[in-house]
């Protein structure tokens, strides 16, 4: 089974061990990968006075970057002298986005692995700016810690059962959540949520009932068989299958919360399927009280036009 082989962490701006960087410890560990420590930051203030004084901001720069370098310094030592094998790096940026997907593409990574930002102390799942830049750009999986748990034991894999077991996405999502399962030693669960579709409005009354009735039936089927024969090409059993209804956002969470799971896994297209399934009024209050760790994937392909892209982008703040 393929295992992690480079692991991205991204530290936190407060120079503190954070749950992201103890689960990226922990699967360093595990896996015997090489854990990079990237820390970017920049300082508004610092900016104003580079303005004023040019022939200063280089040296201004360096002098905010070398606390942190020393802080990452002191990590990376520590966790070397245990056997793991790691780098550390800061980055002075006013746009991380950018920095962490061509730090991704560069090094090779793996998996990035980055705390879920906190808002004024309250922590908002996948709401800030960043975490949804990486959700929709970061070629890399990208796991997204929520927990202080560190070793996931109940791993939930959201699908999209009619794309069957040759879509490219689909066999990525598996792929990736098999390698995390296999890293902890973890239970892996197939989701998928049924959502029937609505009669129209315009429909006369008489014909609803039956016309609905009718399409429920067969739409049902077609989505059941579906998953069932996902699941059995994947070799899940019945017990771990799990074919929810309503609408994905709410069904996936109230499942991810009634089970107790660690971490579920989803997958995200360039600004489309995520989107499509988790963004609206609704999904976003579910979002800012998920139980649990996020896994996004990306299917494979997408490495190079999102490196292109953000290395334009920065160039053009430059």
């Amino acid at each position: 089974m393929k295992t992690y082989q480079r692991i991205l962490l991204i530290a936190g701006r407060d120079m503190k061990r954070s749950p992201a960087m103890e689960q990226a410890v922990w699967l360093a560990r595990e896996t015997g990968a090489a854990l990079h420590l990237l820390l970017l930051d920049h300082n508004s203030t610092l900016d104003m006075v580079g303005h004023l004084r040019h022939d200063d901001v280089a040296m201004l720069h360096e002098a905010f970057l070398r606390e942190r370098r020393d802080w990452l310094g002191e990590q990376a030592a520590e966790l070397c002298e245990t056997g793991l094998k790691v780098t550390s790096e800061a980055v002075w940026t006013k746009r991380p986005a950018e920095e962490i997907i061509l730090h991704a593409v560069e090094w090779h990574a793996d998996l990035v692995v980055k705390d879920i930002d906190l808002h004024g102390g309250i922590r908002r799942v996948l709401m800030t700016p960043l975490d949804w830049t990486l959700l929709r750009r970061c070629p890399a999986p990208l796991l997204l810690v929520n927990t202080e748990h560190i070793a996931p034991k109940r791993i939930i894999v959201a699908i999209d059962a009619l794309a069957g077991g040759d879509d490219p996405l689909n066999a990525r999502i598996v792929e990736q959540a098999l390698a995390l399962a296999y890293a902890s030693n973890a239970e892996l669960h197939l989701a998928y949520a049924f959502q029937a579709i609505a009669p129209l409005e315009t429909m006369a009354p008489a014909m609803v009932p039956a016309l609905s009735g009718d399409l429920y039936d067969t739409l049902y089927r077609l989505h059941h068989d579906a998953f069932d024969a996902f699941a059995q090409r994947y070799g899940v059993p019945t017990e771990r299958r799990h074919f929810l209804h309503g609408p994905p956002g709410l069904a996936l969470f109230d499942f991810a919360t009634e089970s107790s799971a660690d971490v579920i896994v989803l997958g995200t297209t360039h600004r489309s399927r995520l989107e499509r399934l988790l963004m609206g009024s609704t999904a976003e209050t579910i979002l800012q009280h998920l139980p649990c760790d996020v896994l996004a994937v990306k299917p494979q392909g997408l490495a190079t036009l999102l490196a292109e892209q953000a290395h334009a982008d920065l160039m053009a703040s430059a």
